[in-house]
């Protein structure tokens, strides 16, 4: 089952602070001038539940019905990295893998039907653009669906026919939905302190945004209708969902997917040492908010997947953990440990796909020519 973006929030988030680092050394994705020859390759797994080996950072991960895809960073040296995107077929990783290009400048990785999408940080080329091929490979230049967007990207996801962006809109931010029909994109609502991961669920784009207070270990979460008729709505305020200030951005940005929205309720990792996962009413919360499992050491992310919820979490020695438990009784077991990256999982109706290394993972410091294991654990 692949997932749509009301299930789990946009992508985008956890690329910020690497895309400003990195992003100056990379090519535009998806070339056709691209030497694919110095991608890295996939070798065949040893283990019962390892799909390959490859020796970058798998830094996202998402999935369709029968190919898995994710972006990775391989390090050259201190100073020279390659990100690429890749993809396989579920039963065959090492026999079909594909590196659909190297130099990948995007970001909010999403398969809708028989294409991938991205936003272009502009690495390479014109500005902020959506960009997207066709799942069996991009062997031209990838089609631009959009040029030329209008100031920074903060985060963006997309769903159904659509792409939804948290961006400048004249001398604020604000939320926009852009048709993936190349039709003029469509503001949805202005926002005083800049947003963070998006979701679509129903008629409504939810988002992140930091507490009015200013304290930023403080956030709201907010919503408006995807069609751009009637205001931002708050949704819950003084949520313990950190952002964090960003050097690149000159505003608070969130480096996770902290909450997902299912089921008409909203389930967010409060983030904090000793975290929790918790959850209102998609309309709002009326009254404090119910925590369905207590402690998780530092939440960082979360999923859901039909009844059960998965969430990403820190270990003791800085690496991260994927735990899961249904959503009705939460008994929390313990699913990956050591994964490669907290954006690097996914699920369809039988499995959970994850990234893991034996190298200690430290969220503060960018690898230098790490190796992951694409890894295929049942649920």
């Amino acid at each position: 089952m692949a997932h749509s973006s009301f299930e789990r929030a946009g992508r985008a988030v956890t690329w910020f602070g690497k895309l400003s680092l990195v992003s100056a050394l990379l090519t535009s994705a998806c070339s056709s001038s691209v030497d694919l020859s110095t991608s890295p390759r996939l070798t065949k797994g040893t283990g019962p539940d390892e799909l390959g080996v490859i020796d970058e950072q798998v830094d996202s991960i998402v999935t369709d019905v029968s190919r898995i895809y994710w972006i990775g960073t391989h390090w050259i040296s201190d100073s020279i990295a390659h990100s690429s995107l890749h993809g396989c077929d579920k039963r065959d990783c090492a026999g079909s893998f594909l590196t659909y290009g190297t130099g990948f400048d995007g970001f909010g990785l999403s398969v809708i039907g028989d294409r991938l999408y991205w936003i272009s940080d502009g690495t390479g080329g014109p500005g902020l653009r959506i960009q997207s091929c066709n799942v069996a490979g991009c062997d031209v230049e990838p089609h631009t669906v959009s040029l030329d967007l209008l100031g920074s990207v903060q985060t963006g996801t997309f769903s159904g026919d659509s792409a939804y962006l948290c961006t400048d809109i004249g001398d604020g931010q604000g939320v926009i939905r852009v048709p993936l029909s190349g039709d003029p994109p469509i503001t949805l609502g202005s926002v005083e302190l800049g947003c963070g991961p998006l979701a679509v669920y129903g008629d409504y784009l939810y988002w992140m945004s930091p507490s009015t207070s200013g304290a930023t270990q403080l956030s709201r979460a907010q919503r408006a209708r995807i069609d751009g008729t009637g205001p931002v709505e708050d949704l819950a305020r003084d949520l313990e969902v950190p952002g964090v200030p960003s050097p690149y951005y000159g505003r608070i940005q969130y480096h996770f997917s902290p909450f997902a929205l299912h089921a008409s309720d909203m389930y967010w990792a409060q983030g904090t040492l000793r975290g929790s996962i918790a959850r209102c009413p998609a309309s709002g919360c009326s009254s404090a908010p119910e925590t369905i499992v207590d402690p998780v050491h530092s939440p960082v992310n979360v999923m859901l997947d039909g009844a059960d919820i998965y969430w990403v979490h820190s270990m003791p020695d800085q690496s991260y953990a994927i735990s899961a438990c249904a959503t009705a009784h939460c008994e929390p077991r313990l699913l990956v440990q050591g994964m490669a990256s907290s954006e690097a999982f996914a699920t369809d109706d039988a499995y959970l796909y994850t990234a893991t290394t034996t190298q200690r993972v430290d969220p503060d410091v960018y690898w230098k020519s790490g190796s992951s294991r694409i890894r295929r654990v049942p649920k």
